[in-house]
């Protein structure tokens, strides 16, 4: 196991396509870090630097404090999961996981410990001698996985390893993988363009948007507050509504004023707004799904605005659990607490938990508070 840095590390092509950008992360040894964002945003490439298999075009990777740049794959210990990752078809489960052990020429006996060892975290004791075709699916993803780890890299690389298989084998594998990853606490790089499983494997999260980063954090520091706009919307399933709003001061009291509505903003925003200069500014403005809730009273605040939308603009999801409104700022989606199983109206009504509102620059995208 091993911590890495990568320090400013870029990688650019001779077409003058910038794949990443100014790429900066400390990794601390045993901790699992996953990278994630839309197509192209260049989570795959970064893992591809670190393997080896790219070479990085200016910047400067550091594994256990070791500039590792010239260095070749094996030199850096390394092992990386692919998209559907292939078993040796003619071997069988112990010779596929043993094939890295003998290529470094340990002993047999050693080999077989360590094979063994690793079967047992994976419950593959009893598969240890049956061939790749006669496993189940989630039987050859697991033994992929031990044939990867069972050479104990400094750090485990994982480019998107189930992104193809349905979505309960999908679960089992996070749920496997992030047991496994507990017993071995091997510091791991996971791929992802998927933000829930992000929130639900890593230690930590880098959010990432054309080639830069965008925020890393803890799960709930990415979910709670999030960088910018791309972060916020990005983040969730679904992300962060968004409304544009312009600040208005009157009378001492703070006003967000949207389009059909205006919002009396709680004093707790009042300081930052105020000092930021946004008094009388275009802001954007943010609120999860699960923060807004239909209604057309707020009973803990009966005081609290109540916003209504045309019933022709709104779609319930398939569970009923998902409101979505179509209004002239866009998409604004409700998390429902149960099921809404009766017909919607001609119009609907619904109101919002505004001290979980988030407020974004409106021209740099960056969060106020």
């Amino acid at each position: 196991m091993a911590g890495l840095s990568l320090k400013n590390v870029t990688k650019y092509y001779q077409n003058g396509h910038v794949a990443v950008r100014d790429f900066t992360l400390d990794i601390a040894d045993s901790e699992f870090v996953v990278l994630v964002g839309p197509e192209g945003c260049g989570r795959s490439t970064v893992l591809r630097m670190i393997a080896g298999l790219e070479d990085i075009s200016s910047g400067e990777l550091l594994i256990d404090g070791r500039r590792m740049n010239e260095e070749g794959t094996r030199e850096r210990e390394v092992a990386m999961l692919f998209e559907n990752c292939v078993l040796y078809p003619r071997m069988s489960v112990y010779e596929n996981m043993a094939f890295g052990l003998r290529l470094k020429r340990l002993p047999e006996k050693e080999i077989d410990q360590m094979v063994r060892s690793m079967a047992q975290h994976l419950a593959l004791t009893d598969m240890l001698d049956v061939l790749p075709d006669q496993l189940t699916e989630a039987q050859r993803q697991l033994a992929a996985v031990g044939r990867a780890l069972v050479r104990s890299p400094r750090v485990f690389l994982m480019d998107r390893p189930f992104s193809s298989r349905n979505a309960k084998i999908r679960e089992d594998m996070q749920n496997e993988l992030t047991a496994l990853y507990r017993t071995l606490k091997t510091t791991s790089i996971y791929a992802t363009g998927d933000p829930v499983e992000a929130m639900k494997m890593g230690t930590k999260v880098v959010v990432m948007n054309e080639g830069t980063i965008q925020q890393a954090g803890t799960p709930e520091e990415i979910y709670d507050v999030p960088a910018n706009r791309f972060v916020a919307r990005f983040m969730g399933n679904p992300g962060v509504n968004i409304l544009e709003a312009r600040i208005r001061e009157e009378n001492g009291q703070l006003w967000a004023d949207l389009k059909d509505a205006q919002v009396k903003l709680p004093e707790i925003f009042f300081e930052r707004l105020k000092q930021g200069g946004y008094a009388g500014e275009e802001i954007s403005l943010g609120i999860r799904p699960e923060h807004v809730f239909l209604g057309s009273r707020d009973p803990k605040d009966p005081s609290n605005e109540v916003y209504t939308i045309s019933g022709e603009n709104c779609q319930l999801s398939e569970d009923g659990l998902l409101l979505t409104m179509a209004g002239e700022d866009g998409i604004f989606t409700i998390r429902l607490s149960e099921p809404e199983k009766g017909q919607l109206g001609d119009t609907v009504s619904c109101y919002m938990n505004k001290n979980h509102l988030l407020f974004f620059d409106k021209e740099t995208g960056r969060i106020i508070l």
